[in-house]
């Protein structure tokens, strides 16, 4: 039972830290493209959950992760095997569903 809750509290950690951090730099990308690009193109400035949905884009395509930082040449095969499967499935899947919220305030 142990195990069990510290791998949920750790799921919960993670998931809070990732909607908080896509939030904050949602936040951060508004001001500075308020500061840059507005003046500097004439574009329009961009809302909270725009950016929100900007940030989630940027990193599926620049990825997503550190790879020298998630993976530790001491980890068991298993631990490898689990962040390998959180990397490719689960943070996606977290970044799918804070895009698709921030789609409700668009």
């Amino acid at each position: 039972m142990k195990y069990i809750m510290t791998g949920l509290g750790m799921f919960v950690m993670v998931f809070t830290c990732l909607v908080a951090s896509s939030a904050w730099q949602g936040f951060v990308l508004t001001k500075v493209w308020g500061w840059f690009v507005v003046p500097s193109f004439g574009l329009t400035t961009l809302s909270i959950p725009v950016a929100i949905g900007l940030v989630c884009t940027m990193r599926l395509l620049t990825g997503l992760y550190n790879q020298a930082t998630v993976f530790d040449k001491d980890d068991s095969k298993e631990d490898t095997f689990g962040k390998a499967i959180g990397v490719m499935f689960i943070a996606p899947l977290i970044l799918l569903v804070i895009a698709w919220v921030a789609t409700w305030f668009v």
